[in-house]
This record gives structure tokens, C-alpha cells and sequence, in this order.
């Protein structure tokens, strides 16, 4: 299978949602898209789904994006 090119990917202004870039040592590398920009972060892998969760319902607060 191969890999994505991130760098052409054409989503819409209003488009936004999680996407699993990668899986090294246990985390999870997520690119992010929003109205507001792009985000990247890392999660362990027994987070993912509690991150999901709370990142669609607002409750994402103190949380590392790079």
C-alpha cells in the first residue's frame, strides 16, 4: 500500500477531521484539519480513542499541538 502525499490533499474550507499519519513507539502521529488551520500532534496509543472523543466535543484544553 502506499503512502498518501499530505502535501497535495485538497480539502475544502469547511472540511475538517483526524487523520493517523503514522504509528512509531506506541503513538499515534495525527494531522488535524480544522477552520482554523492544520495541527499536528502525537498520541499513545491508548488515548487515540479518548482523544477522538474530546477533540470533536471541545474538550481539548492544554493539549501539545505542533
Amino acid at each position: 500500500m502506499t503512502t498518501p502525499d499530505y502535501e497535495s490533499d485538497d480539502f475544502l474550507d469547511d472540511e475538517c477531521g483526524i487523520f493517523v499519519s503514522g504509528f512509531t513507539d506506541g503513538r499515534y502521529d495525527l494531522r488535524i484539519t480544522t477552520a482554523e488551520g492544520e495541527f499536528f500532534s502525537c498520541v499513545p496509543e491508548g488515548e487515540l480513542h479518548d482523544f477522538m472523543r474530546n477533540f470533536f466535543s471541545g474538550k481539548i484544553d492544554g493539549f501539545d499541538f505542533f
